[in-house]
């Protein structure tokens, strides 16, 4: 298992290249996908039973088939559960700098380690749906406004 060092903390990390084969197929399911959100994903057992996954698994697994898609590599970290801002700026996929601002307008919680701004992981993570949550209700309005053009 590879470590990579965020601030103090020595991260585990796995890094998994896929075939060839599978990153074609987690493409073409992109592809057909395109611009429409992906409702639920099943996992049929070897003795027929089905699983419907939870929405948030749902996200996650789709989250992994897109990252197939775009680089056949997927890694994996395990996060502590307190972050530095820059750490919860990369989660979120914006800047430290703007990370500030929301916290400064009182989106999310935050504390201070001495000098440092601290954020809880789930604190993190649940921003991290409300802003997916709400680009995919953006998607959908822009697709329906659209739609009226047709």
């Amino acid at each position: 298992m590879a470590s990579i060092a965020i601030d103090q903390f020595s991260l585990p990390s796995t890094t998994v290249a896929a075939e060839p084969d599978v990153r074609r197929e987690a493409s073409s399911l992109m592809e057909t996908a395109h611009d429409r959100e992906v409702a639920t994903v099943v996992a049929t057992l070897e003795d027929g039973t089905t699983l419907t996954l939870e929405p948030r698994l749902t996200r996650f697994v789709i989250d992994i088939i897109e990252a197939i898609a775009a680089s056949g590599v997927v890694s994996t970290t395990t996060l502590p559960e307190i972050l530095t801002s820059s750490v919860a700026a990369e989660c979120l996929g914006i800047s430290r700098p703007t990370l500030m601002k929301i916290i400064e307008r009182g989106e999310i919680p935050a504390f201070k380690v001495g000098t440092h701004t601290r954020l809880r992981r789930d604190d993190v993570f649940a921003l991290r749906r409300a802003r997916q949550e709400a680009r995919g209700v953006a998607v959908r309005d822009l697709r329906d406004a659209g739609a009226d053009f047709d």
